[in-house]
């Protein structure tokens, strides 16, 4: 028998809707995550009140019209806001993303039948699960279903394609035949889609444990919106752990990265990281650790090794060697040496001279050939002043 657990504040909320003589139950993500096993986090609500049977049954809470004219309300318990929608049926979707129009309805089975996958069609009413479309069934074989027609629900909604691939590789589950196939024959629907959505979705597939092999099965579909994606990149993911960057960064290894990632309207960090996982030197740990923060340097070193850059063997001694020196904390940066230029300025250096002296002092410690203490420093400036050495 299916029981899931719910907090009070959204017991109070069911409680209250049937108080006043009308259904609520739970839908969606968290029904679906229940089912799994994981614990839900967002609670969303529907009913079969209308908005104004709504705010009058929550009068006395705090309500934010959020969605009226679709039938959502927020209704805040202490301050913690739950949506809660009036069952409906939507109406046609000429923008392929949004319904023109909604209907409210009494039945909940009307209001399953519009959602995107079965695993996603299921509703809890505090006591029972609610189940039409087999969506439980589904999830014990592990298979991601269209509710109904698989073209209708594309249609409606070009979004729901990438969705597909995205709950496939982050459930681990295979998408079914039926499905599948009006993925790729519907997957033109994606250039319809705003890129910032689809770059929302990627980000999401690219963390999912499943995500090689929706990647590997489902490459022309993500190619609508990312032509940039490479089979090697594909291919190397395999070798990864859950890191979406570092799986965006290999699968744009063979192409202009940054103006894929400009099409994308990724983010300046992320463009930035990626780069610098295409263009980092891999010699040392010490270099790396100096040319990018640490999380970064560990990721070049998963790259390079996903890549067939270096062996495993090298990859497993690079870490343990930043792991070793982010412990140590060593000096990997001008403004972690024992001077500055003032100290140079000193000795009688000026301008360009000063720059060039802390670029050499800084490669002198980073290759372990000084130590990183005031007196060693301008002890070896002193010395090449004696010498007259090149700065």
């Amino acid at each position: 028998m299916f029981v899931m657990e719910l907090p009070q504040s959204v017991r109070t909320i069911l409680s209250v809707l049937r108080d006043n003589g009308h259904r609520g139950v739970l839908v969606g993500g968290c029904v679906r995550d229940a089912c799994l096993g994981y614990a839900p986090h967002d609670f969303d609500i529907a009913t079969d009140a209308t908005p104004p049977q709504m705010q009058q049954a929550f009068r006395d809470f705090r309500v934010l019209e959020t969605g009226l004219r679709h039938g959502t309300l927020t209704v805040l318990i202490g301050h913690e806001p739950f949506e809660v929608t009036t069952f409906r049926i939507d109406g046609d979707y000429p923008d392929h993303r949004h319904p023109e129009n909604v209907t409210f309805t009494t039945r909940l089975e009307d209001d399953l039948a519009r959602r995107d996958f079965t695993v996603n069609a299921m509703a809890y009413d505090g006591a029972t699960l609610i189940d039409p479309f087999g969506g439980q069934a589904d999830i014990q074989r592990r298979v991601l279903r269209c509710v109904g027609d698989p073209a209708t629900r594309f249609t409606e909604d070009g979004l729901r394609i990438l969705r597909a691939l995205r709950f496939a590789a982050v459930l681990g589950f295979s998408v079914e035949p039926q499905t599948a196939e009006a993925v790729r024959r519907q997957r033109e629907l994606l250039s319809k889609i705003a890129v910032e959505r689809l770059y929302a979705e990627l980000k999401k597939l690219l963390a999912g444990k499943n995500a090689f092999a929706v990647l590997r099965s489902f490459a022309d579909v993500l190619r609508v919106f990312l032509p940039e994606l490479s089979d090697s990149g594909i291919q190397a993911v395999e070798k990864t752990g859950e890191d979406w960057l570092l799986r965006l960064a290999l699968l744009l290894c063979s192409a202009d990265a940054e103006a894929a990632l400009q099409n994308l309207r990724a983010e300046k960090k992320t463009v930035r990281a990626v780069l610098q996982l295409h263009t980092t030197e891999l010699t040392d740990a010490r270099h790396l650790l100096a040319s990018l923060p640490s999380e970064q340097a560990f990721r070049r070193v998963d790259f390079a090794a996903a890549r067939g850059e270096i062996s495993a063997e090298a990859a497993d001694r690079l870490r343990a060697e930043l792991r070793q020196l982010a412990d140590e904390k060593p000096c990997l940066s001008l403004r972690e040496l024992a001077v500055n230029g003032r100290d140079l300025e000193a000795l009688g250096l000026c301008g360009r001279e000063i720059g060039q002296a802390l670029a050499l002092l800084l490669e002198e410690v980073l290759s372990g050939r000084l130590r990183n203490d005031r007196k060693t420093l301008l002890g070896e400036i002193e010395r090449r002043q004696r010498q007259r050495s090149p700065i």
